[in-house]
C-alpha cells in the first residue's frame, strides 16, 4: 500500500500543548516549507499532503536526479483512501484527522507516544545507565533551580534549561554564573506551569554530535539504518547533517550505538514501535579530555537525520554529503532563482548540488530551504557549506 507523508513537524509542540493547536506564522510558514523533504525516503507511488501547491517540474527533477517522483495532496482536497498514514511524529490530533478521513493507519497507543519523548524518560535511562552529564537535575520548583545552579561543578559556567518536549534549540533557555536572571525565572515558571519539570544541564564543550537512527518493529528484532553527523550553529541549532556511503563505526560511536539498541529495546517493551532518533554527544571537560554522552536526546519519531539518509541511495562508493537546512528572507521568487545560481557558480565542480526544496510553494518564494551537497573530500564539502551559510 502507498504511503501518505504529513509533516506534522510541530509534533513536541502538540505533545506539549503549548501553542493550543496554533503555531505563530512564523512557525507555520517554516514548518510549510518543510513538507517537500519526505522526497529522502519515498518509494514511487507515494504522496505528500502539502499545504500549498507546488510545481510539477520541482519532483521532476528530483526523479531525474535518482528520487522517486511524487504526488501531491492539498490539505483543502479530499485524501484518498487507499493510502496508509506516515506521519512526522503520532498525536491524538493527527489520529483524529486521520479516522475523520478514513485513513488506514498502524500506530502505538499515543500514552507510550508521549512517554518515551518525554524529558523525563531519557533522564531517567541517563542516571540508570550512569551516563548522565555532572550537575543536571531534573527540576520541579525554582527552589530546586536555584540548589541546582548553586551546586554546578566549579568547571562549568555556562548551563541550560530544556523543557520536558523539545528539540533543536528550541524550548530551552541558556545562563551563565550562580545568579538566576528574571528572563530565565520567568521561562522555568512558564514550563513548570505546563507540564510540572524541567532539565538543568551545564553547557559542555562539543567536539561532535551525531544522530543515530533506528527503526523500531512492534515485535521482533531492532533495526540500526546508520548514524549521521549534526551540523550545528553555536547555539547548537540545526543546520543540516552528514552522512556518507560506508557505515563503518568505531569506538565510541559503535558504543553509542550499543547503547541505543538498549534504549530501543526499552521503546518497545514501553509499546512503542517506529522511527527513533537518538542524538549523542562527544565532549571535552575542563582537562581537555574527550568525554561521551550517548543518550542525549530520544526522538520516537522521524529526525531531520533519518530523512538525510533517504538520500544516502543517490551516493557512490567513497562519496559523503551534507543535507542542510538554510534560512533566507527571500521577497519573491527572482530573488531565491538569483542566489541559487550564485551558488552554483561559487560552489567548487567538483561538489555535485540537489536542491531539496522548490523555489516557490504557493505563491511566496520558499525562505527555508533545503539543499544535498555530495563530493569526494570533507575539505570540499566544508568549503561549499560555508558559501551556503554565508551568502
Amino acid at each position: 500500500m502507498n504511503r501518505l507523508f504529513v509533516g506534522n513537524f510541530d509534533f513536541e509542540h502538540s505533545l506539549a500543548g503549548q501553542f493550543d493547536g496554533q503555531s505563530p506564522a512564523a512557525v507555520t510558514r517554516i514548518l510549510e516549507e518543510l513538507s517537500c523533504i519526505w522526497v529522502a525516503c519515498s518509494e514511487a507511488g507515494d504522496v505528500l499532503l502539502m499545504p500549498q501547491p507546488v510545481d510539477a517540474s520541482f519532483f521532476y527533477e528530483l526523479s531525474q536526479a535518482g528520487l522517486p517522483e511524487l504526488k501531491q495532496i492539498l490539505k483543502s482536497e479530499s485524501v484518498p483512501q487507499n493510502l496508509k498514514l506516515y506521519p512526522w511524529g503520532w498525536t491524538s490530533d493527527l489520529r483524529q484527522w486521520a479516522d475523520e478521513n478514513s485513513l488506514k493507519f498502524h500506530a502505538p497507543q499515543q500514552a507510550a507516544v508521549r512517554a518515551v519523548n518525554s524529558r523525563r524518560f531519557s533522564f531517567q535511562l541517563e542516571r540508570e545507565w550512569n551516563v548522565a552529564l555532572p550537575g543536571s537535575a531534573a527540576v520541579t520548583s525554582l527552589d530546586e533551580l536555584k540548589a541546582a545552579v548553586q551546586n554546578l561543578p566549579e568547571e562549568f559556567d555556562r548551563w541550560v534549561i530544556k523543557a520536558e518536549f523539545s528539540m533543536s534549540a528550541r524550548e530551552r533557555v541558556l545562563g551563565n554564573g550562580r545568579e538566576i536572571s528574571v528572563n530565565v525565572r520567568n521561562w522555568t515558571s512558564r514550563r513548570l506551569g505546563t507540564n510540572g519539570v524541567v532539565f538543568f544541564e551545564p553547557w559542555v564543550d562539543r567536539i561532535e554530535e551525531a544522530g543515530l537512527q533506528f527503526s523500531i518493529p512492534e515485535q521482533g528484532e531492532v533495526e540500526f539504518l546508520g548514524k549521521t553527523t549534526l551540523l550545528t550553529d553555536q547555539a547548537g541549532g540545526y543546520r543540516g547533517s552528514r552522512f556518507s556511503s560506508a557505515q563503518n563505526l568505531q569506538g565510541d560511536w559503535a558504543q553509542a550505538v550499543e547503547t541505543g539498541f538498549a534504549v530501543a529495546s526499552r521503546l518497545q517493551a514501553a509499546g512503542y514501535f517506529g522511527p527513533l532518533g537518538i542524538d549523542a554527544l562527544s565532549y571535552r571537560d575542563a582537562s581537555g579530555r574527550a568525554c561521551f554522552r550517548p543518550i542525549q536526546d530520544i526522538n520516537a519519531r522521524y529526525t531531520m537525520g533519518r530523512i538525510a539518509l533517504g538520500f544516502r541511495r543517490l551516493l557512490n562508493p567513497g562519496e559523503t554529503a551534507s543535507w542542510l537546512q538554510v534560512s533566507q528572507k527571500f521577497t519573491n521568487t527572482a530573488e531565491a532563482l538569483c542566489w541559487k545560481e550564485e551558488i552554483q557558480e561559487k560552489v567548487s565542480e567538483s561538489i555535485r548540488i540537489l536542491w531539496t526544496s522548490p523555489v516557490e510553494m504557493g505563491s511566496r518564494p520558499v525562505q527555508q530551504q533545503t539543499v544535498l551537497l555530495i563530493g569526494q573530500q570533507e575539505s570540499e564539502l566544508n568549503e561549499a557549506e560555508k558559501i551556503l551559510f554565508e551568502s
